[in-house]
């Protein structure tokens, strides 16, 4: 007598690689969900990383002029006619124009380590003096917390300087320096009425900044 042939039923086999099927699905479709909200997102924050290191490793030309203005015989500023920023420090702070000469921009690590970015700039703006009105340079320090993958850069909470007349009578701002073997020291030339000049500038370990200007004996 022929014995009857038995049949394994594969339904346990196909529901598995069901599961597998639905599972690859659901990754490749929330896959898909991350990249549509998160690409556009991504790739902002990838540009600003890469122009955060741009001006955080920026070093102009020691010679290159970054502000100009021409004084007449009576000591009047009608105009600037040279005003320089970057284009890494214009796109970073997400302004379409230069708003300012930027005198210095750098990465500077104070004493302790703290690693900072470092942006002196003057803005021209329109003041009074004994002659009249006249353009002078209005000065703007930024110490700022470098962006990691989250977030953007951050403004230290502590302003880094207090002099309202840095540089105020300047002719002629040169683009500053890193000191390569200070990693908190940087120096700015300048030209006023009495020719050239330097100002040497550190981070401090309280994310301020201390200037000392050769040839003139600051108070302490």
């Amino acid at each position: 007598m022929q014995e009857p042939t038995r049949t394994t039923l594969a339904y346990a086999r196909r529901s598995k690689r069901q599961r597998f099927w639905w599972a690859a699905g659901a990754l490749a479709v929330l896959a898909i969900a991350v990249a549509l909200w998160w690409g556009p997102t991504w790739r902002r924050q990838a540009a600003m990383l890469i122009d955060q290191r741009r001006c955080m490793t920026y070093r102009a030309p020691p010679g290159q002029v970054v502000y100009e203005g021409r004084r007449d015989e009576n000591g009047i500023c009608e105009k600037v006619t040279t005003c320089y920023s970057p284009r890494c420090w214009t796109r970073l702070l997400k302004r379409r124009t230069s708003p300012a000469a930027v005198a210095f921009l750098h990465e500077r690590t104070s004493p302790s380590g703290n690693r900072r970015l470092v942006c002196i700039a003057a803005e021209p703006i329109l003041g009074g003096t004994l002659a009249g009105l006249s353009v002078r340079p209005e000065w703007n320090f930024r110490v700022m917390f470098p962006a990691k993958l989250v977030g953007g850069p951050a403004d230290v909470p502590v302003f880094p300087y207090l002099e309202d007349d840095f540089l105020i009578g300047v002719d002629r701002v040169y683009a500053g320096q890193p000191d390569p073997a200070d990693p908190s020291h940087f120096v700015i030339d300048y030209d006023d009425e009495d020719g050239r000049h330097t100002v040497d500038g550190w981070l401090q370990d309280d994310d301020t900044l201390n200037f000392r200007f050769r040839g003139v004996e600051n108070a302490e």
